[in-house]
């Protein structure tokens, strides 16, 4: 089930993979905060959201607390992730999902949160939102151009995505390191129309799930995938040639 943010809502932000300390710490995030705030909502965060250990998260039993807390909490209308990382796909044996299916919430992330929106569909079959993570609040560059598209998505049941005129593949939560914008062009191979399931995220997480119950089976779907910037075209040439055989895409 689609669901849409109004103006006062509450966001719960939560580490399920790196930690805030990754992208900062909690103090260089606030204009994140505020910015949300800004835009007329209510930001508040999960209890162990300081946590951080020698893999830049914190516990399976710390960040699932969070996660459960996070859906189980009335108030809250939308939760989204501090950032991406590695190791989010540790936690889905240890989730109530009936938890997350009695409680459906909007869920923001992207990367390696793929793990998640992966498996809230297989186990729960509810909407999920590839979209900004709290962090992602904080960049300046293409700030308004992302705002824009995420309110659009948060506020209303259908939208039009557009690209943006530019685009950065730097590290934006760094704001010591100089930006190289490049101009952007979306490539279209092959004219047409298509409806459907979207499915995807980032190339690298995706396939975790390959073989086990917290894949979402989804016939010809509409298929979206990125890739981090430590990746390389074979690799990805490669992870495309797996998703397309995991989803099972006929057309």
């Amino acid at each position: 089930m689609a669901l849409n943010l109004t103006k006062g809502d509450e966001i719960r932000i939560i580490s399920p993979s790196s930690s805030i300390k990754r992208v900062g710490g909690f103090k260089d995030n606030l204009i994140a905060k505020k910015r949300l705030e800004n835009l007329g909502f209510k930001v508040t965060f999960g209890k162990h959201i300081l946590e951080n250990d020698a893999f830049y998260s914190s516990s399976i039993s710390s960040r699932v607390s969070d996660f459960h807390d996070a859906f189980g909490d009335k108030n809250v209308k939308a939760i989204m992730t501090t950032i991406g990382g590695l190791n989010s796909n540790e936690l889905l044996p240890h989730i109530d999902w009936n938890v997350v299916h009695l409680n459906p919430k909007m869920f923001f992330g992207y990367s390696d949160t793929t793990s998640l929106h992966n498996a809230i569909r297989a186990m729960t079959n509810e909407v999920t939102y590839y979209g900004p993570c709290y962090s992602s609040f904080k960049m300046d560059d293409l700030q308004k151009y992302q705002t824009t598209e995420w309110l659009k998505a948060a506020l209303n049941s259908s939208f039009e995505l557009k690209p943006s005129n530019v685009w950065i593949s730097d590290l934006w939560f760094d704001k010591s390191l100089a930006r190289n914008p490049m101009a952007n062009k979306w490539k279209v191979y092959t004219n047409g129309q298509a409806t459907g399931i979207s499915t995807g995220g980032n190339s690298q997480t995706y396939c975790l799930q390959a073989g086990t119950k917290f894949f979402p089976k989804t016939q010809s779907p509409i298929v979206f995938i990125e890739q981090a910037e430590d990746g390389d075209p074979l690799e990805f040439s490669r992870e495309l040639a797996q998703i397309l055989q995991m989803v099972d895409c006929k057309n």
